[in-house]
């Protein structure tokens, strides 16, 4: 199928050579093994879900093999794109689970707009957690220590 995502494990070798102006490298990439994406196991999947490229880690999240432990492990990464945080967010089947919705929450890469519209589900534990946790976004921190006020 065209334009499928691929992971390619293997190993990065450094290739010296002479040549007219001296010496120079060449960085090779050595591939034992080129999977799809969506057939990564659970270390190939935590590891391509920090990519950079957003498209790579929603493939990810696509992947049929996705727990929800896995699922609350991803939220937790602060490095995770917040186009992946979203879609996290977004999948009733994930969010379902309270410890994927304190996650988000405490992620400092989670859009505000989606932490604010989780925040009606936490315990007051962890309202209290996140109404002192300097990496969230401030308006998080606030409502949630006015949720705790208003208790």
């Amino acid at each position: 199928e065209p334009y499928t995502e691929v992971v390619v494990v293997g190993r990065v070798r450094r290739r010296f050579f002479r040549a007219t102006s001296g010496t120079q490298s060449r960085t090779e990439v050595v591939a034992d093994q080129v999977v799809p994406v969506r057939q990564a196991k659970r270390a190939e999947r935590a590891v391509l879900v920090t990519d950079p490229n957003r498209a790579v880690g929603l493939a990810v999240l696509s992947s049929p093999g996705m727990t929800e432990s896995e699922v609350e492990s991803i939220a937790r990464m602060p490095q995770v794109h917040e186009d992946v945080l979203r879609a996290i967010a977004s999948q009733r089947s994930w969010v379902r689970h309270y410890g994927v919705v304190v996650a988000l929450v405490r992620n400092p890469r989670t859009p505000a707009a989606v932490s604010m519209n989780l925040l009606p589900r936490l315990q007051e534990r962890d309202l209290r957690l996140a109404s002192t946790d300097r990496n969230i976004p401030d308006i998080v921190r606030v409502t949630a220590r006015r949720k705790l006020v208003g208790a």
